[in-house]
């Protein structure tokens, strides 16, 4: 009996036609894989990887992007299907109807944006698992991102990866360690639920996606943090901490939303941590930019509020000018605004004491890094040829 998990190597060539089904899934403050799962062109992947967005970005290689409306959501088993707003051309990864074996081969597959495509050798450790109410099966081996397919050694596809928590449960403010067994959902399990949505794209124009509760099955808004029928935490909602019980902390988060609900965005569909907010600005009309992402963050104590936006990766060459620069913009500043670098990028930033900050001001504040870091963007890029950072 074969003892060693199979090598990409082993399936270059069923690996090779079934990336031809993937996609990477962006949304604003996620992302994942996803393939063609129906003959329709509907794309299948997590709830993990869309979140609470119904607009999202399908990337079909390094040079094309193309929208995606988010259909449907079973929240429980963590599975979304994305109608692509013009057809992809990539052919749907045919689907195994029976369930896998204790011990068969297999590949996880994986293409996120903005990442290299991954495979990874694994075998079937379990068929009969429990996630939660939902069963699953599992393989040996940890999965790079929620939504990519398993996909068997004749290249069909086994099952969907994700299910990291039970989905009734709540979020914790620090991610459990990964573990080296991974549950999906077998395809087998999904044939009836799919066989609803195998009609013609034009037919889901006016469909939009409704989320349930793990619980009790009845329909939740994502502004919500518990479920209005049977008071349970719902999916996004992140666990309370010591330091956001404090009435500084509930008076920074209130801010927060209140900003975000001035802005057309739901503070739970972009949050991305106890403390954290992320959501994508598009650039203004005719700039020909790309959309800004802006990150929002609240210190431990509420006490600040930061917001920050990259703007271009730190050039190879003609450094020490490029620095000056950036200093003599800092020394310059009348605003809150401040230049500082991370990991090779330039962002713009700011951070204000919450006590004395209005939502008005907070809205004032926020456009205005949007305004100078898409003009900040620009300028820097063309000075220094160095490339600008958009989403």
């Amino acid at each position: 009996m074969t003892t060693t998990a199979p090598t990409p190597r082993d399936g270059a060539d069923i690996i090779a036609l079934a990336r031809r089904s993937l996609v990477g899934v962006r949304a604003v403050a996620s992302g994942g894989t996803g393939w063609v799962a129906l003959g329709n062109g509907l794309i299948l992947t997590s709830h993990e990887a869309v979140g609470y967005q119904t607009e999202i970005t399908l990337e079909v290689d390094t040079s094309r992007r193309v929208p995606g409306r988010v259909i449907w959501v079973d929240v429980t088993r963590d599975l979304a299907l994305v109608l692509p707003t013009e057809p992809l051309g990539l052919p749907p990864l045919l689907a195994r109807p029976d369930l896998p074996r204790t011990g068969e081969p297999v590949f996880a597959l994986s293409m996120l944006p903005g990442q290299p495509f991954r495979a990874a050798g694994a075998f079937v450790s379990a068929v009969d698992r429990r996630v939660g109410s939902i069963r699953c099966f599992e393989i040996d081996a940890v999965v790079p991102s929620c939504g990519g397919p398993i996909i068997d050694t004749s290249g069909r596809a086994l099952g969907i990866c994700g299910l990291d928590l039970p989905r009734g449960s709540r979020r914790r403010a620090v991610p459990a360690p990964p573990t080296r067994f991974a549950p999906a959902i077998p395809i087998a399990a999904l044939q009836r639920a799919f066989a609803a949505f195998d009609l013609p794209p034009a037919q889901f124009d006016n469909r939009s996606p409704t989320y349930r509760c793990p619980g009790c099955g009845e329909p939740f808004t994502a502004s919500a943090d518990r479920c209005v029928s049977c008071g349970q935490r719902l999916p996004h909602a992140w666990e309370p901490s010591a330091s956001s019980t404090t009435p500084s902390f509930a008076a920074a988060e209130r801010l927060v939303r209140d900003l975000l609900e001035r802005l057309g965005a739901v503070a739970a569909s972009v949050r991305t941590g106890p403390r954290t907010y992320r959501l994508l600005v598009p650039a203004a009309p005719r700039s020909g930019g790309a959309a800004a992402e802006i990150t929002l963050d609240i210190d431990e104590q509420g006490k600040v509020l930061r917001g920050k936006t990259p703007l271009v990766r730190v050039p190879s060459t003609n450094q020490e000018p490029f620095y000056r620069f950036l200093l003599a913009l800092n020394d310059q500043a009348a605003s809150g605004l401040r230049l500082s670098i991370e990991d090779d990028v330039a962002h713009l930033a700011f951070a204000e004491p919450t006590a004395i900050l209005s939502e008005a001001e907070a809205v004032h504040l926020f456009e205005e890094l949007v305004r100078s870091g898409e003009r900040l963007r620009r300028a820097l890029s063309e000075a220094y040829e160095t490339k600008a950072v958009g989403a």
